[in-house]
This record gives C-alpha cells, sequence and structure tokens, in this order.
C-alpha cells in the first residue's frame, strides 16, 4: 500500500516530546519520505509513533530484557486492529498486525514488543480513538484494494499446488462448524402406591421431550489457504478443501468468514483479519 495520507489527531498531546533515548531510536530511523501524525510518550521508557508508513513501538532500555533500548516497526497497511486494556490508574495497547496475530500476549504490556502501557486514562482514551480512526482508513483502502485492484500471488510451502493453480491469500485460522446437539428436558417417573404386597400402582408420570441446540464448536486450528480454485484448511487433525466453484455465499464475520456451499454444513474460519471475507468473495466472483 505504501504511504497512506491520514487526518491530524485532534487532542494537543498528539505530537509531544519523547525521552531522550526514545527520540534517539526514532530519530536514527525515520526516513525523509515519513510524516509523522502521532508521536506520545504514554508511559516511562515507552512510546507510539504513527507515520504515513508506519506504526513504531519504541522502548527504552528499562523496558527492554536486553537492557538496550529497541524499535519495532509495523508497515501501517498491516493494522488489523488494536487490543485495549484498562486498568484503574491508566491501561495499554496491544497492536493487532499481520506479524503480531499469532504472537502470546504478555500480561505486562510494558515488556511486550507490540504494545505500551499508560499511566493517564484521558492519553489512552485519546490515542484508542486515533488508532481507530487509523485503522479504519487502512481496512477501507485495503477492501478497495481487494475488491478492484489486483491481487499478488503468494507462495504457501505447505501446499501442494494442482496445475494451473496459484495461491492469493492466506492465513493462519481456527476451523469452526455447526453442531446440533439434543437435550431432554422434563419427564418423571410419577409415584407409585403400593395395592397389596409385589403389586404397585404408578401416577403422574410423563415421558421428557427432546430440544435441539445448535453450537459453534471449534474443530481444529491450522492454516487457511484461497486459490484460484479452491479454498483449503490444513489443521493438526483435520483437513477441509471446497472447490470455489461450490460456493454459493460468503458471510463476513468480524475476525473471519462463513462460506455456504449448498447443503453442506457451513465453513466458518476465524483469522483475526477483517479482510478473510473479502479475498474469498473475490476470488470465488472474479478470480485473477
Amino acid at each position: 500500500m505504501g504511504a497512506l495520507a491520514l487526518p491530524a489527531p485532534s487532542f494537543i498531546q498528539a505530537i509531544s516530546p519523547l525521552e531522550i533515548e526514545l527520540e534517539a531510536i526514532l530519530h536514527s530511523t525515520l526516513q525523509p519520505v515519513e510524516q509523522v501524525y502521532l508521536k506520545v510518550q504514554t508511559a516511562p521508557s515507552e512510546s507510539l509513533v504513527v507515520t504515513n508508513y508506519r506504526l513504531v513501538i519504541l522502548k527504552g532500555s528499562a523496558r527492554s530484557n536486553t537492557g538496550h533500548g529497541y524499535a519495532r516497526y509495523f508497515p501501517i497497511d498491516s493494522l488489523f486492529g488494536i487490543e485495549v486494556r484498562r486498568g484503574f490508574f491508566g491501561g495499554g495497547i496491544a497492536l493487532t498486525t499481520a506479524a503480531t496475530v499469532s504472537e502470546p500476549r504478555e500480561s505486562d504490556l510494558s515488556r511486550c514488543s507490540f504494545a505500551v502501557s499508560f499511566r493517564s486514562k484521558s492519553l489512552l482514551g485519546s490515542v484508542e480513538q486515533y488508532l481507530e480512526i487509523v485503522h479504519d482508513a487502512v481496512l477501507g483502502l485495503r477492501r478497495q484494494q481487494v475488491s478492484q485492484g489486483p491481487i499478488p500471488q503468494i507462495a504457501v510451502s505447505s501446499i501442494i499446488s494442482k496445475p494451473g493453480e496459484s495461491f492469493y491469500y492466506s492465513a493462519n485460522a481456527l476451523f469452526l462448524q455447526h453442531r446440533l446437539h439434543r437435550d431432554y428436558v422434563g419427564g418423571t417417573q410419577g409415584i407409585s402406591f403400593r395395592i397389596f404386597p409385589g403389586v404397585y400402582y404408578r401416577i403422574g408420570g410423563y415421558r421428557s421431550h427432546p430440544i435441539d441446540r445448535v453450537s459453534v464448536d471449534p474443530i481444529d486450528s491450522g492454516t487457511l489457504a484461497v486459490s484460484n480454485l479452491r479454498i483449503l484448511f490444513i489443521g493438526t487433525k483435520a483437513s477441509v478443501e471446497q472447490p470455489l466453484s461450490r460456493v454459493t455465499a460468503v458471510h463476513r464475520l468480524p475476525d473471519g468468514v462463513e462460506i455456504l456451499s449448498g447443503n453442506s454444513n457451513p465453513l466458518i474460519f476465524r483469522t483475526q483479519d477483517p479482510l478473510t471475507a473479502d479475498y474469498v468473495d473475490r476470488l470465488c466472483t472474479n478470480p485473477p
């Protein structure tokens, strides 16, 4: 995607001076073409920076496991969303990107390389609102590119391609399916009265009746890949393959996709990528 034109933040602390160590780390890595939209000191030895190209997490030596300050960069078009934690005095924000979606979340965000902690609730709220604006802008442009622009081919090392097949999307995924459960409720044996030795009379008994319920249960975790021919899931316990020609509907989920094909059980994949359904729909309706 490259550079992204963003609106300027509306709160006063959006561009503020950082600790000397953090300013030095940032200055050494910024490119001349980068425009800084957000630069905030969120807590001692922690900072968050947003440019037209990148999201930058800065950690001073006091917050580093190695004793040396560092910066971690994420392309701005890789932002999937943010995770906000709120505490009594402040909280924290973790970035969910293509690189961090499968990384474990530490309880102490100040030690996490893709998150920052906050000492101020008001600053946390202001930064959260601005990152949501950034996320919406990124999502809108990515969605437009998927639906209208060319989709580049990708290599999926764990899958052997069929003749004439090219892959265009891949993500870590949790595979889920609808499961029907039948429970029996009610019912009683009633009350027995002894008439004479060995003979009883029972009244008030009736049978229980079934109640069906449907749940969405996780089946397996693995890799979801979509080509110009098929949708393929390879998990640790199960594999699923669906030709694109048999897909009848694609439903967007907040963190994945639901795929329908005829009368078969819908395929549900949770990927944490809001564009999974867009890729599947584009490749089903207008494959490259």
